[in-house]
């Protein structure tokens, strides 16, 4: 993966991530219940898109992970190191949260009988999700500094990787249903696009 495919990469892939969400079937971010039974009305619909947003995300992940394998000589290289192990870590929650999503809208689909069940499935995506969400938003933020720190890229970049980072990381563990966190997620988005315009330029 050279510099303008990891460019080309961060660009796409984060945008690309968030239009497949917006496109799962669910409903308002504040009630959970409401959620379930949107998804419970296109599971297939919930399943595919969820599955796309997976694949893009670890597309760009990938790549910024690829970027970040630089840091590791520089200084303060821990950071890249512990970033990066907790982006990984941290993606595998996120794969746990639209497996158990899916599932979750499978079970709700078949009626009442199913409700308790896809609200248990849901639930478990949720605290799956907001845990692995965290992480990398975390990982994104220590990443950042060490950009900054090692002049790796902008300067402003940098800071709004660490920014982004840290509202996701706030958002994840407090205000993980609401619409706070699409405010962090629009921002971290905006970050990595920018840092793959920025090796694109290169």
């Amino acid at each position: 993966m050279n510099t303008k495919i990891t460019g080309w990469v961060l660009t796409v892939a984060p945008i690309a991530t968030i239009a497949m969400w917006f496109l799962t079937p669910v409903g308002s971010e504040t009630d959970r219940v409401a959620n379930l039974m949107a998804a419970a009305a296109d599971p297939d619909g919930m399943k595919i898109f969820g599955l796309l947003s997976l694949v893009f995300s670890i597309a760009y992940v990938s790549a910024f992970l690829h970027w970040a394998n630089d840091l590791k000589a520089g200084a303060l290289g821990v950071l890249a190191v512990v970033g990066s192990l907790h982006l990984v870590v941290g993606l595998s929650g996120a794969l746990a949260e639209i497996a158990l999503m899916g599932a979750g809208a499978k079970a709700a689909s078949a009626g009442a009988a199913g409700m308790a069940t896809g609200m248990t499935y849901w639930a478990g995506g949720i605290a799956f999700g907001s845990a692995g969400i965290g992480l990398m938003m975390l990982g994104v933020a220590v990443i950042g500094v060490a950009a900054y720190l090692q002049k790796a890229t902008n300067p402003i970049v940098a800071i709004a990787l660490t920014v982004s980072g840290l509202l996701g990381v706030y958002g994840a563990a407090f205000a993980y249903e609401e619409m706070f966190m699409s405010i962090a997620y629009m921002a971290v988005t905006l970050g990595h696009v920018a840092l793959g315009v920025t090796l694109l330029r290169k």
